[in-house]
């Protein structure tokens, strides 16, 4: 049984932010694209929940990339997973 995905409310803001950003930037289709990469990404933690390395501040939380860019943080609950962030390499976690 697949486990519910549960969006912290910064998470989500923060990938609508990055959605609107490539869009503006660099078109609807590399956002699409992104937006792709993303849920390829997140049905891969359902099915490998400890796929994601460990963070090293917060071994609770692991990490995977998205692109060689942007990192998706995200916690395995019980039942649930948590995507807690989604950065831009560069950004101050």
């Amino acid at each position: 049984m697949a486990q519910k995905i549960t969006w912290m409310p910064n998470a989500r803001e923060d990938f609508r932010d990055i959605i609107h950003y490539l869009a503006n930037e660099w078109g609807n289709t590399f956002a699409e694209e992104f937006t792709e990469r993303v849920s390829k990404q997140l049905e891969l933690i359902e099915n490998h929940l400890f796929i994601g390395k460990q963070n090293e501040q917060f071994s609770s939380i692991r990490q995977l990339p998205v692109t060689k860019n942007y990192i998706l943080y995200y916690l395995v609950l019980h039942e649930e997973i948590i995507i807690v962030n989604l950065l831009h390499t560069n950004r101050k976690r």
